[in-house]
């Protein structure tokens, strides 16, 4: 099947509700169309449109389900599904310096919150170094008085990822005994994460990093972000 013809038959509102259904397990017709809220004419119609295609099969009782490409479709279109639901964020905001296989996990993030002002962005990531009691993981331009002041003194570990060109403003002011900073070449985004929940901001496409970012509490998206900084506090320097 040509990518086309798949996005015609998946353009349809009404067998994208019938494929979410069929993810839950196998229905029979009546019951499909009850779920859906159609006609068991129309359920019927648009169930044969699926079959056609490959993406539903049906059995000989007359249970209607998804085939395995039916569920590897509905798993590929996850990522696209996030990216929809921020779609004004994702469209004005760059992902070219975060890893491909990341952006393929982009379903991770949903559920998260988008802040409504840079504000009260930088008043949750103040929040998340107070509370963190594990550990504190940064990835910044520069560091906040406010949570520079919050670091000071706490028994974590914390691990600091700045631009190597100078020191941001406020680091000396960190006295923390489980201080780990590596420097990177630019900051590709802003992210602060402990052991229960992260901030992250992403660069605008002229390279700025914007602080209305998404607030992330899912422990999917909490592991999206944990990865995120691993793979740059590997490939960073001392």
């Amino acid at each position: 099947m040509k990518l086309e013809s798949l996005l015609w038959e998946l353009a349809s509102p009404v067998r994208m509700r019938l494929l979410k259904i069929l993810q839950a397990g196998g229905r029979k017709l009546t019951r499909i169309a009850w779920e859906a809220g159609l006609s068991a004419q129309e359920a019927h119609r648009n169930l044969s449109r699926l079959l056609e295609v490959g993406l539903v099969a049906k059995n000989e009782k007359g249970f209607y389900m998804l085939t395995p490409a039916g569920e590897y479709v509905l798993v590929l279109l996850e990522p696209l599904g996030v990216f929809a639901e921020h779609w004004e964020y994702f469209a004005g905001h760059s992902l070219a310096h975060i890893p491909r296989s990341l952006v393929y996990r982009l379903a991770e993030l949903r559920g998260s919150r988008e802040a409504p002002d840079p504000l009260t962005a930088l008043g949750y990531a103040e929040l998340l170094v107070r509370e963190a009691e594990e550990y504190i993981w940064i990835i910044t331009e520069q560091i906040l008085p406010g949570a520079a002041r919050a670091m000071s003194g706490k028994e974590v570990h914390v691990r600091l990822l700045i631009p190597e060109v100078e020191p941001p403003p406020g680091i000396e002011d960190v006295k923390v005994p489980g201080l780990r900073v590596r420097h990177i070449r630019s900051v590709p985004a802003a992210l602060i994460i402990n052991e229960k929940r992260a901030a992250l901001a992403l660069p605008r496409h002229s390279g700025e990093i914007d602080y209305r970012g998404l607030l992330v509490e899912s422990p999917q998206g909490h592991r999206w972000c944990r990865d995120l900084f691993l793979y740059f506090w590997e490939t960073a320097h001392e």
